[in-house]
């Protein structure tokens, strides 16, 4: 088994022990939720914020307008805004339960690493929509473990440590090729993926008001 495998492992022990299969569980990272379920369950409406959501064990089928797409442990789903989503766990049991993770961030915080960063646009996505799926490499997955065994570290330490980490994630994701535009062209200003992301934050959190 290679070291990244062994980390994999070590990572879902960790979570399986702390956790359980209790569903929804907020960490102690405040970017960092996970889902642990021994259960499928048909497709439910859940609202994304931005966020990378990697699966570690099982797979999941997630629907947007009339489009339909399964992803499991070789695939990371990447959304740039508040996106409404059906969601279906299509495998998990009580052997192997399905055990996955949501790091969320804000476009601040993509642009704040797209300053230094110079995008390359060979594989540019046309689409406007704010779901993108890729390849899970290693080069993703490694940071996105050490992230979550950072749980394990005093609380006074998982702060300072967890926002150095998370950076080197987002880093990660511009700089690979298809996510790194798929992210740009949200944080870009002016852009018309930014500014249909900041109508959709602005009716989401000013609901209430007269928009």
């Amino acid at each position: 088994m290679s070291e990244l495998n062994l980390l994999k492992e070590q990572t879902k022990e960790f979570l399986l022990n702390r956790y359980g299969v209790n569903g929804l569980v907020q960490s102690d990272i405040d970017s960092l939720d996970f889902y642990i379920s021994e259960k499928t369950h048909d497709f439910i409406n859940v609202i994304y914020n931005p966020s990378l959501c990697i699966i570690l064990q099982g797979a999941k089928s997630v629907g947007f307008g009339d489009e339909m797409s399964g992803y499991n442990e070789q695939r990371y789903l990447l959304t740039s805004t508040y996106m409404p989503l059906r969601v279906s766990l299509t495998h998990a049991s009580k052997e192997r339960p399905y055990i996955s993770l949501t790091l969320k961030f804000s476009m601040d915080e993509i642009y704040e690493v797209l300053k230094n960063v110079e995008i390359k646009e060979d594989n540019m996505q046309k689409s406007q929509k704010g779901v993108f799926f890729g390849d899970l490499t290693e080069e993703i997955l490694e940071p996105v473990l050490r992230f979550i065994l950072l749980l394990e570290k005093p609380k006074e330490k998982i702060k300072f440590l967890s926002d150095l980490a998370k950076k080197e994630i987002l880093y990660t994701l511009v700089t690979s090729d298809k996510s790194g535009y798929f992210l740009n062209k949200f944080a870009m200003q002016g852009s018309v993926s930014n500014k249909i992301l900041h109508a959709i934050a602005k009716i989401k959190n000013e609901f209430t008001q007269k928009l």
